[in-house]
Order: C-alpha cells, then sequence, then structure tokens
C-alpha cells in the first residue's frame, strides 16, 4: 500500500513527506521501487517534487527543513494545548 499523505492539508509539508518518502524508498528499494512510488504523484505532486529538490540543491537540505518548520502552522489541537499553557 502507498501513502501519498494527501490527508496532510498543509501543502509544503505534503510535499516534503512525499518527496522524504521517494528518498527513503531509493535508499531502501532502489531507483525503480522509488519510480513506482512516483508515478502514483499527481501532475501537480510532481511538480511540487521537482520544485522541492531544486530548493534542496539550491539552499540545502537544513535551510529548506528548517524553513518548513519554521513556517507550518500549528494544528488546532496544538493550539489548544499552547492557549492551556497560559
Amino acid at each position: 500500500m502507498n501513502t501519498y499523505f494527501r490527508e496532510i492539508n498543509y501543502l509544503p509539508l505534503r510535499t516534503w513527506n512525499q518527496t522524504r518518502m521517494m528518498f527513503n524508498i531509493r535508499e531502501d528499494e532502489g531507483d525503480d521501487a522509488s519510480r513506482a512510488y512516483a508515478a502514483g504523484f499527481t501532475r501537480d505532486e510532481k511538480l511540487a517534487a521537482l520544485g522541492l529538490i531544486a530548493d534542496i540543491k539550491k539552499r540545502g537540505y537544513e535551510v529548506v527543513r528548517a524553513e518548513l518548520n519554521r513556517t507550518m502552522p500549528l494544528q488546532l489541537d496544538e493550539e489548544d494545548e499552547e492557549l492551556n499553557l497560559e
């Protein structure tokens, strides 16, 4: 069963997860398995993954990952917990 993370509404995180999964599959199972996984992407998902890969090549993995973490909105349950801390 393939997981494409489509339940994630925040598109940058969905793209990050899909792209990371593609590279993990390549490391574990090889190029053919990675291509098979990526074949299940929609056209927009493929374009987003290519854009992410280009951004990582240009700015570096850690920079792109840190930016994603910094800009990601809190989920409702996280917002509720944060409000209760005051």
